[in-house]
């Protein structure tokens, strides 16, 4: 294990201003997180290596995470394991345009998912897609199959908007869809004798992330939601 010199610092945050109630004054709660340290598992074989990016600290809520790839594969999906203490999260992060070779993926690690007094938090890879259809690491967390439900189901609908934009000019709606840098979902992982939550649907997540940015394009949107309406349509058929 390799602790990173990297804290997250103690913050107030005002819960509620000064106010007059019954012409008495109420004075303004505060809360204060705790510093949290950061710390990265040794894993010397993963094709991800992690470091902490402290430039981009003030601008990102939780630790700013630069994952690096160190293989010869572009990266297409990655999953985080975030222990503290018997608490863990997942983090299963799509990179669209992965991650090629010797560039690295900025991911903020949420420092709000688990209970302040638990510990430090320690984050490790747990499980790597890369675009040729090779896979790396232990997938403890049996993520695997919803990375490729959603690399799938994202496939298709970007397949499918080529379909229906067959002869004509796709340049800005392709553009879209390509400056479109990641998506990101964290789960928590169920205590030992604890029912797991219902999971995410990652089929239609992966659909849906392109049907999102169809919608919300500011160039030719009339043309891009209406495009969107048809790719709902196929999906639903």
């Amino acid at each position: 294990m390799k602790p990173i010199s990297f804290v997250v610092t103690a913050v107030a945050l005002t819960l509620s201003a000064a106010a007059l109630s019954l012409g008495q004054t109420r004075t303004a709660a505060t809360a204060v997180i705790p510093s949290v340290t950061v710390e990265i598992a040794e894993q010397p074989d993963s094709p991800l290596n992690l470091s902490i990016d402290e430039k981009l600290a003030p601008q990102m809520m939780g630790a700013p995470l630069k994952l690096t790839n160190t293989s010869a594969s572009s990266v297409s999906a990655f999953v985080l394991l975030i222990k503290t203490g018997k608490y863990e999260e997942s983090d299963m992060v799509f990179v669209l345009k992965g991650i090629a070779p010797a560039a690295y993926h900025i991911q903020g690690v949420s420092m709000q998912g688990m209970p302040q007094a638990a510990g430090n938090r320690v984050v490790s890879v747990d499980y790597v897609q890369f675009d040729d259809g090779r896979s790396w690491g232990a997938d403890s967390l049996g993520k695997a199959k919803s990375v490729h439900a959603y690399l799938d189901a994202r496939a298709l609908a970007i397949s499918r908007v080529k379909e229906l934009l067959a002869g004509q000019d796709d340049t800005d709606f392709m553009r879209a869809i390509d400056i479109f840098r990641s998506s990101s979902y964290s789960e928590n992982v169920p205590l030992a004798g604890r029912q797991p939550r219902p999971g995410t649907d990652f089929t239609a997540k992966g659909y849906e992330d392109i049907l999102s940015i169809l919608r919300r394009m500011p160039k030719r949107s009339d043309e891009a939601k209406e495009l969107a309406r048809k790719l709902e349509l196929m999906q639903l058929q």
